[in-house]
């Protein structure tokens, strides 16, 4: 089906034998009418009233994070993987090198999700 696109959404379950949480992943089949998903975006998705086909029942409300422009909620500092986009630029300049990151562009805020 067109403009449909597939979803992972992480949750971490409870084993009662061995007493430890672990990730499982459930794939939905989502409805996306602007077409705007990438692959790796953080999308938020809502539960549509009825379903459209067998296999779709959920929408994209909108995108929370284009992939690779992840920014940290708290500190609001754009983020790669566990370190500060800044931080690596700094330790570059210390050592001589060029800063990887620094004609990248931040946007003015970070999202909230009850915006759209």
């Amino acid at each position: 089906m067109r403009k449909t696109v597939r979803v992972s959404v992480p949750r971490y379950v409870l084993d009662t034998h061995l007493l430890g949480h672990y990730k499982e992943r459930t794939e939905y089949d989502v409805l996306d009418k602007n077409e705007d998903c990438q692959p790796g975006d953080w999308v938020l998705v809502k539960e549509l009233p009825e379903r459209i086909s067998l296999r779709v029942a959920h929408k994209v409300e909108r995108v929370v994070f284009k992939n690779g422009n992840i920014i940290d909620p708290l500190t609001k500092e754009k983020c790669f993987f566990t370190e500060f986009v800044k931080d690596v630029d700094q330790e570059s300049e210390i050592f001589g090198l060029s800063p990887p990151y620094k004609s990248i562009q931040l946007p003015e805020e970070v999202p909230k999700l009850t915006e759209k």
